[in-house]
């Protein structure tokens, strides 16, 4: 099944509307997207604290940050062709010399799906699947006082001069496009705000 199918139904599931990377792209201003996700196209750069991937669906690409503690505790979600399911996400717009970044937690990773097998976890016990019928490892939610901790911490490493990349699909519309109400949560609407806090070292 195409990678954009697997992903709109498995956020329908979870009764969320997928936003596409494109309209990610486009959005003006710092944010929280409440559901978005790719296929893991390549490792952009790597250190200790985390890692910048290029994420690809569709209709284009979108660079994103995930945290060291998320690659920790799921060794294979920086797989070359894992397809990630983000919910409530942090979009981090910083200026134009720089595109929009996802900045990822592990709060943020909703479900996981590797190219072969179920993927390898530091604790497996609290993986657990969606449905029998479903492809995806769903994650479980992360204690609060836990992610607060974590989503403190700072990036060290930065992407410089990221090349701009167009948009695959019809760009004037989707930059003309309104996105659904339910797709986008305003950045102050859950306790993380800790993660907006990165734009200081972008």
């Amino acid at each position: 099944m195409d990678s954009q199918l697997l992903l709109q139904r498995e956020a329908s599931t979870r009764g969320l509307t997928l936003t596409s990377l494109c309209q990610v792209g486009t959005l003006p201003t710092s944010q929280k997207v409440a559901c978005c996700g790719g296929l893991l196209e390549t490792i952009v750069a790597e250190s200790a604290q985390d890692c910048t991937v290029l994420l690809r669906d569709a209709t284009g690409t979108v660079h994103c940050a995930i945290h060291g503690a998320v690659s920790s505790r799921y060794p294979d979600v920086l797989t070359a062709g894992a397809l990630l399911l983000l919910r409530d996400v942090t979009v981090l717009v910083t200026s134009g010399l720089m595109r929009p970044v996802l900045i990822v937690c592990l709060e943020h990773l909703a479900a996981l799906m590797l190219p072969e097998g179920p993927p390898e976890s530091s604790q497996s016990h609290a993986v657990g699947f969606t449905s029998s019928a479903s492809p995806f490892t769903e994650l479980p939610p992360q204690g609060e006082e836990y992610v607060s901790n974590m989503c403190q911490d700072t990036l060290q490493e930065v992407v410089h001069e990221m090349p701009h990349e167009i948009c695959l699909g019809p760009v004037t519309s989707v930059a003309a496009t309104t996105l659904p109400k339910d797709s986008v949560i305003p950045s102050g609407f859950d306790s993380d705000e800790d993660c907006l806090q990165l734009a200081d070292d972008f």
